[in-house]
Order: structure tokens, then C-alpha cells, then sequence
């Protein structure tokens, strides 16, 4: 039966403002096997799928660092501390698109990559969204909101052009409630 790891030490190699990178030695339960290993500490993220009053699903376009491309994705964010998950969707959806939702639903959580980054990505369903707010972006955010119909962004991804794997994840949560 497979067990935890020992922990034998942990170092913070890196402080970003995204994440910290730690390098942690750890041993086999048996004591046979021990190594370092990298491991990225970020905070937890949340993912939006927002749906207007007739049915469009509101996507952002925004230019990501990582792939020096232009990323067509759901709204999402980082949840603040001592903020809830929850909390966190609806001030992301309203920042980013300045839309908000009265009918809320958690719709999924999944851990993005466990081989080396510690934080969660939890699933909002938003219903009904109305324009109620001027967007409030971060101040390196330049955002586009987009509508869509969810089969046309289906689509966009079965065609590579939506590469964001959190986009893809989110609609599996989706397609599974119904």
C-alpha cells in the first residue's frame, strides 16, 4: 500500500509574485529512496463559466507571457487571502467582463498539476449575467470580453484554437451537470 513521503527538509529557493519555488528532500516510507524535488507553492485559482441572459457564454481574450500568445479563456483569477473561492468568482467576472450573476454554482475543483504545484482550481457556474459594472482590470491586465455560443467554443477547441486547458476543464464540468 503506497504511503505518504517524509519530509526531511524544505527550502524556499525562489519568491516570485506568482509563486514560490521550494526544493523539498524527501524519503520513502522505508527509507530506501530519498531525493530532492521541485515544487511550485501558487495560490489557489478560480475559473468562471459565465452565461448572459441568452445563453452566451462570456470569454476573455487577454496576451499570456507563458506562451507569448494571445489566450481566449474563461474569466479567472487568483482567490485572495481570507477571501472565499466563491467571493473570489464573482470579483473576478465583474473586474474582468464587469458582469455579474445572481445564481452561482460551484461546479468543480481539480488539483492543476500535483507532480509539482500545491494549489487548487475551483469551477463557477455563473447563470444569467447582466453588464452592470465598468471593468476594473488589474493594472498589467488588457482584457476583451467576447460572447460565444457554447458550441462554437466547443469548436474553437476541437479546432486548436482555444489551447488553455482550464477552458476544456471547465466545460467538462459543465457537460457533466446536465
Amino acid at each position: 500500500m503506497l504511503k505518504k513521503w517524509k519530509e526531511l527538509s524544505s527550502k524556499e529557493i525562489l519568491k516570485a509574485h506568482v509563486f514560490r519555488y521550494i526544493q523539498k528532500v524527501r524519503q520513502t516510507p522505508d527509507g530506501k529512496k530519498e531525493g530532492t524535488f521541485d515544487v511550485l507553492h501558487c495560490a489557489n485559482w478560480i475559473n468562471i463559466l459565465a452565461f448572459d441572459e441568452k445563453n452566451q457564454l462570456i470569454m476573455v481574450k487577454q496576451y499570456r507571457h507563458g506562451t507569448d500568445e494571445i489566450s481566449l479563456e474563461l474569466p479567472a483569477g487568483v482567490i485572495d487571502p481570507n477571501e472565499s473561492a466563491l467571493d473570489a468568482a464573482k470579483r473576478e467576472l465583474q473586474e474582468e467582463t464587469g458582469y455579474s450573476s445572481k445564481n452561482w454554482q460551484e461546479i468543480g475543483v481539480l488539483k492543476p498539476n500535483p507532480a509539482f504545484i500545491d494549489n487548487t482550481c475551483s469551477f463557477f457556474l455563473a447563470k444569467d449575467c447582466k453588464k452592470t459594472h465598468e471593468t476594473n482590470f488589474d493594472y498589467f491586465e488588457e482584457i476583451e470580453t467576447h460572447l460565444y455560443d457554447l458550441d462554437e467554443v466547443k469548436e474553437m477547441i476541437r479546432a486548436k484554437k482555444i489551447g488553455h486547458s482550464l477552458v476544456a476543464c471547465g466545460l467538462y464540468f459543465y457537460d457533466n451537470l446536465i
